[in-house]
């Protein structure tokens, strides 16, 4: 599996929050989990092409 920066897609996405689990820093899984909100309000307003 491809790093997630070089070819963006659900499956960077899914590995990047297993990442996220993984190292159990909650600081950084609530600043991450927040910013895939906000992608995904985005992407459902259709600002953004979905991934």
């Amino acid at each position: 599996v491809s790093a997630p920066t070089e070819h963006p897609s659900e499956v960077g996405v899914v590995s990047l929050l297993d990442w996220v689990c993984a190292k159990r820093s909650s600081a950084q899984a609530n600043r991450l989990d927040q910013l895939v909100h906000a992608l995904n309000e985005i992407v459902a307003e259709g600002a953004l092409p979905a991934f």
